[in-house]
């Protein structure tokens, strides 16, 4: 093996992001339409006839080595043309770099002579990509190791003539992903017209020292590629042969020859062009989008170590995704949309799909992968917050209504805001329907999230026929009694009790509540009457009378008259023989009654009308009904005096009389006395006498 390791293990040093061990393995692939070719020494032998493409293999490997395992994975292949007159091994720097990172590396020995065919060594380029793909389900000993472990992507590239060939290889090719070129020499047939027949991205780099295949030579290719994708990095200070080792004297000679120099070391120069190789490949090998935007920046961005640039197309770009719907919050049930953009593709976890409705069951964020047409890929999260739905709840203030008797509140609990649904925007709603009604509340709550819940309010359809019995008036002081009935319980205003005697204060009304055995109630109203009792008086027409003698007795106040004697009339006339009570009943209009009592004083009197005092004066009538006539011979010319006192012994009526002759009268007018015993008294000088007398 051919390779130098010195420089290999020196540059693998320097380039830590190498992740593979590089293994080794020469094959003798065939081409039955041809013939001629190369063929290793040593080399795995291939099934088949015709021409020999030996072909020195660079891959992965678990160990380095020569026909050591292949490392675990799959792995892109990449094909490289040698150079006129130059050895594979003139380029193990490029090939150890690119199997460490992870792809299978082909560099075929045929037209290795000074009189290679062009056209052959493009054939056997061309037919690389697809023999090596085989190798995923060989059978030959030693290359088993391949099987499942080659990708399907192929970059096809080459240096100086194998640069040039590979136009020719790529040109119509479907096996290949994308064609790089180092410093590619013009070939017969033409790599120019092969240019125009490629479509595949392609990356053309070439050296601002090169004399052997120049800047114009490069923009031939360039301009010729079909390729809506292709580029071209022209690096400073790099001659034709530091695309490769530096080591190949056929290069070096031949370009000194034609005025042409190194001026920097291989390490660099073999750094500068890999800057743009590396990424390039392991966008559209690896499907890497960092590393296409590092390849694009690499292009875009001003560099000193480059002196021009040509860019058509690009192999990525970053992604500037937007996710519409991100951060929404919705209420628990409710559908939520994720719309990502900036992209080709979307793949969202959570088992949603992009810009379609879906059903959140909590808060919780989702993300996405989104890849646009270069293959570039970005994941960005979105979060959608569910917010709980209130627990809504109603309850009425009665479970039953009585038709058009009676209202319920309803009142609902569990959120911020209500609706009643029929009803007002209120917590509570007042109803009084005359059926049985279903009644539908929303609610609300800070979150703006809502719920629903029904109530049914029921209405009794029993009619309660509530009747009264009782008084309607009664006298003061009696009792009187309140019967309702038609319903199971009665509650009664002013203290009172369903069907219990009692006795009102004054006339008033009475209401009772009566309820049914469900609960539904009426209320009605009576009165009572209180009528005041009579106020009977009874007087008599002499309050004093002698024994046998008669007054009357005059009741009055009421309507009738019942008196203890059983007379019925408002006057009773009596004959008492000694003091004697007598009571009388009346009754009014209303049939209220009342009882007076009366005392008839009797005293025993002489019988006569006229009083004999002595010789000088005689008094009469005794008794009398107004009038005393009082006669008298007068002793002497003093003054007469007439006194009348009560049985207290007060003085109650007073005269004076002057006697003008022996025999006088004098008339007392006692009518405004009430009935009565009283004492009279008459006096002239030092003559005095008295006498009882009955004013009737």
């Amino acid at each position: 093996m051919k390779h130098v390791f010195f420089l290999f293990l020196a540059f693998t040093v320097l380039n830590i992001s190498a992740q593979y061990q590089v293994g080794h393995m020469s094959l003798n692939f065939k081409d039955a339409s041809r013939t001629g070719g190369y063929s290793i020494s040593g080399g795995i032998q291939m099934p088949g006839p015709g021409r020999d493409i030996g072909t020195e293999v660079y891959y992965p490997a678990v160990t380095s080595g020569n026909n050591v395992a292949v490392a675990t994975g799959t792995f892109p292949i990449v094909i490289i043309g040698h150079g006129f007159s130059m050895d594979w091994s003139s380029y193990d720097n490029m090939y150890n770099r690119l199997a460490s990172l992870g792809y299978i590396v082909a560099l075929p020995r045929t037209e290795g002579s000074l009189s290679p065919t062009h056209a052959d060594f493009g054939s056997d380029l061309r037919l690389l990509g697809s023999l090596l793909q085989a190798l995923n389900t060989s059978t030959v000993a030693g290359t088993t190791t391949f099987n499942n472990k080659v990708n399907s992507k192929v970059a096809l590239g080459g240096h100086s003539m194998g640069a040039g060939c590979s136009y020719l290889a790529a040109a119509n090719n479907t096996t290949i992903t994308c064609l790089f070129n180092c410093a590619a020499a013009t070939t017969n047939p033409s790599s120019i017209s092969s240019a125009s027949l490629v479509t595949v991205p392609t990356l053309l780099l070439s050296g601002q020292r090169d004399c052997v295949a120049d800047t114009t030579v490069q923009n031939s290719h360039y301009t010729a590629l079909a390729s809506t994708k292709k580029f071209h990095a022209i690096i400073k200070d790099m001659t034709h042969c530091d695309f490769g080792n530096g080591t190949n004297f056929n290069c070096t000679f031949g370009q000194g020859t034609s005025g042409c120099s190194n001026t920097i070391s291989n390490i660099l120069a073999f750094n500068r062009y890999m800057t743009y190789l590396e990424p390039f490949l392991a966008n559209l090998l690896k499907d890497n989008c960092s590393e296409g935007i590092r390849f694009m920046d690499s292009l875009q961005s001003p560099s000193s170590l480059r002196v021009g640039r040509k860019i058509t197309g690009t192999i990525a770009s970053p992604l500037t995704i937007s996710i519409a719907g991100a951060g929404a919050a919705i209420c628990s049930g409710s559908q939520a949309t994720l719309t990502a953009s900036g992209a080709n593709t979307y793949t969202w976890t959570g088992g949603i799909t992009n810009g379609t409705a879906f059903t959140p069951a909590s808060t919780q964020n989702y993300s996405v992968t989104a890849t646009n047409s270069m293959g570039c890929s970005k994941t960005v999260t979105a979060g959608i917050t569910v917010n709980s739905n209130p627990t809504v709840t109603a309850v009425s203030s009665t479970s039953v209504l009585c038709s058009g008797v009676s209202s319920a509140t309803l009142v609902a609990s569990g959120a911020l805001t209500y609706t009643w649904n029929p009803g007002p925007v209120s917590s509570s709603n007042v109803v009084t329907p005359a059926v049985t009604t279903i009644y539908t509340v929303t609610g609300s709550n800070s979150s703006g999230c809502f719920n629903t819940t029904v109530i049914t309010q029921s209405v009794s359809t029993a009619v309660i026929n509530i009747s009264i019995t009782g008084t309607s008036s009664v006298c003061a002081g009696n009792q009187a009694t309140l019967t309702a009935t038609g319903a199971n319980t009665y509650n009664w205003t002013g203290g009172i009790t369903n069907g219990t005697p009692f006795t009102p204060a004054s006339s008033q009304n009475y209401s009772v509540t009566a309820t049914n055995s469900i609960g539904c109630s009426k209320t009605i109203t009576t009165s009572i009457t209180v009528n005041p009792k009579p106020t009977v008086t009874a007087v008599s027409s002499s309050p004093l009378v002698c024994a046998g003698s008669s007054a009357t007795l005059t009741a009055t106040g009421a309507l009738s008259y019942t008196w203890t004697a059983g007379a019925t009339n408002a006057t009773y006339i009596i004959t008492p023989a000694n003091n004697t009570v007598y009571s009388v009943t009346g009754i009014d209009a209303n049939g209220c009654y009342n009882t007076a009592a009366i005392t008839q004083s009797v005293s025993v009197c002489a019988g006569v009308q006229v009083i004999k005092t002595d010789d000088y004066f005689s008094i009469y009538p005794n008794p009398t009904r107004g009038n005393l006539m009082v006669s008298y011979n007068a002793v002497t010319n003093d003054p007469i005096n007439f006194e009348l006192f009560d049985l207290t012994g007060k003085l109650i009526y007073s005269s004076t009389a002057i006697p003008d002759r022996l025999n006088m009268n004098k008339e007392l007018n006692i009518h405004d006395l009430d009935s009565g015993m009283y004492l009279f008294t008459i006096s002239q000088n030092k003559y005095r006498s008295s006498c009882k007398i009955i004013k009737e």
